[in-house]
Order: C-alpha cells, then structure tokens, then sequence
C-alpha cells in the first residue's frame, strides 16, 4: 500500500492562508500592515529555518520557542529559552538577522517577552451592545 504524503505548502500559500485567517485583525487595527510587518517576516522565518538546518536542530529550536512562548508570565525563564533558542541560528547569518528582527527588534527582550505575555493573554473585548429603536405603545 502506497500511502502518499499531502504536498507541502508554499511560502506564499502559507503567507496567503495567515493572512487570511488575521484578516479581521487587520480590520480592528487598520494603522498596522500586518501582512508586511508580521505575517511575510515570520513566515519567511519559518521556512527558512526549515530549509536551512538540520532536522535535530529545527527541532530543538521549535521546542525551546514554544517554551519561551509558553513561559511569557516567568519572563526569566521565557529569555533563557529565546537565547537558547537563538544559539541554534548562530551559523546562519542571515536567519540569524532574521530572527532578531522579528524577535529583538532593537528593544530589550524583556520589553518583547512582556508584549508577547500581553498579546497571549488579551481577551477578546465583548461585543458592544448596539441600542435598537424602541417603540413605547401608549394605550
């Protein structure tokens, strides 16, 4: 039995289906491009650490991301494993410049760990009441 894999997405239909999916995102915050800013830079990111190191090293950078995203509200702990994380890119310059502009973006990273807490731990604010027209009948 000849059991075939699905094909891998591109980086554009990759860019393409986020983009989608943080469309009304980008309605709330119309002053942000997030496409240009956000989604096309770590979508690049992405693909090119996938492309770039070896299958052990991409797995251990994506574990250690996902417990400094994991760890935001320990702010410490989140920094030990984004430098932990940075290490495995060190080899590649331009992944490398990549990521820290994605993730340093020329502040403190304790600054980025506590926008990030901030962005993860945000709950959606409720839906306004919209006031409808209400007719008092008057016997």
């Amino acid at each position: 039995m000849n059991v075939q894999k699905p094909a891998e997405k591109t980086r554009e239909q990759s860019i393409a289906e986020f983009d989608a999916r943080t469309r009304k995102i980008q309605q709330d915050h119309p002053d942000v491009d997030f496409k240009s800013t956000v989604i096309e830079p770590t979508m690049n990111l992405m693909f090119d650490i996938k492309e770039t190191l070896t299958e052990k090293d991409r797995t251990k950078h994506e574990e250690l991301i996902s417990l400094m995203l994991q760890n935001t509200s320990d702010p410490e702990k989140a920094e030990k494993y984004l430098w932990e994380a940075r290490n495995y890119l060190k080899p590649h310059p331009e992944v490398l410049k990549l990521f820290d502009d994605i993730y340093i973006n020329k502040r403190p990273v304790s600054v980025m760990i506590s926008q990030l807490h901030d962005a993860i731990n945000t709950k959606p604010s409720p839906l306004k009441e919209t006031q409808t027209d209400t007719k008092v009948s008057t016997i």
